[in-house]
């Protein structure tokens, strides 16, 4: 067990990153975009966005309330880690990256009419896998890997986020991002080859990202099998509810008594 003592994190860290989120919709005019299968609508939009947003300020909140040891979870997936590898975990810091950065580029198939409303919605994924990512991280204080070996680098040990390995966040945003491309992608001329192309390069950026957090030490094979689960869900559902009616999509509306949730065909 290590003893380590608290530390405090860039106090303006969440303001940072959910800026960065708002950005991706107010900067959606920079590349193309729009299928023309999809809507916005601001009861949907709403109810989505905010709490979305809130869940992602509380965890970053609650997770500096950081405990001072590190004990096992007695966790099936903790019989094996991997000793701590930087050059690993950098190259899983790019590939986590490309997997997000290649959304744009690859979005070739999407008239401009409905770039503003693709933005939305993946800000909107982005929200709900942040939020519920540091909402796990707070509420499952599992340490890293790297905290139960001996061989851990000594200024590993004081690092902001060594108690945070529970859900893996990069896997999380990779696979949202992967799954949200996979659906989204309709190519120009039709051809099933360049869509099962689009999905499988950005399933494999994922999956080489979830692979590298492990590989590197700084997860568990069970921190990356729930990001990839939490991101793929947010990544799918977000877009479904947004697809309009004629295509067979979910429905939301504000109600003077609450809101109600149908599906049309």
């Amino acid at each position: 067990m290590h003893e380590i003592a608290n530390r405090r994190g860039d106090p303006a860290r969440p303001a940072k990153t959910l800026v960065l989120i708002l950005l991706t919709s107010a900067a959606a005019p920079a590349f193309p975009g729009g299928s023309g299968r999809y809507s916005l609508d601001p009861a949907l939009d709403t109810a989505v966005a905010l709490p979305g947003a809130a869940a992602f300020l509380a965890g970053e909140l609650l997770t500096r309330r950081t405990p001072a040891t590190a004990d096992p979870f007695g966790w099936p997936d903790e019989g094996w880690t991997a000793t701590y590898d930087p050059d690993l975990d950098r190259i899983g810091d790019v590939t986590s990256v490309a997997a997000v950065a290649a959304l744009p580029l690859l979005l070739d198939a999407l008239t401009p009419r409905e770039v503003r409303t693709i933005a939305a919605m993946y800000a909107e994924c982005a929200m709900w896998t942040m939020g519920l990512k540091n909402l796990l991280k707070a509420a499952v204080p599992r340490p890293r890997p790297y905290m139960l070996r001996a061989d851990t680098p000594a200024d590993l040990l004081g690092d902001d986020e060594r108690m945070q390995s529970f859900p893996s966040g990069h896997t999380a945003f990779a696979f949202m991002t992967a799954s949200f491309l996979a659906t989204v992608y309709r190519p120009e001329s039709g051809s099933p080859a360049a869509g099962i192309l689009v999905g499988a390069s950005a399933f494999g950026l994922a999956g080489a990202t979830a692979v590298l957090r492990v590989a590197s030490g700084t997860h568990y094979l069970g921190d990356v099998l729930a990001g990839a689960l939490l991101g793929s869900a947010a990544g799918y559902l977000v877009q479904r509810l947004h697809e309009r009616r004629s295509e067979g999509a979910w429905a939301f509306a504000a109600r003077p008594d609450g809101f109600s949730i149908s599906y049309a065909y």
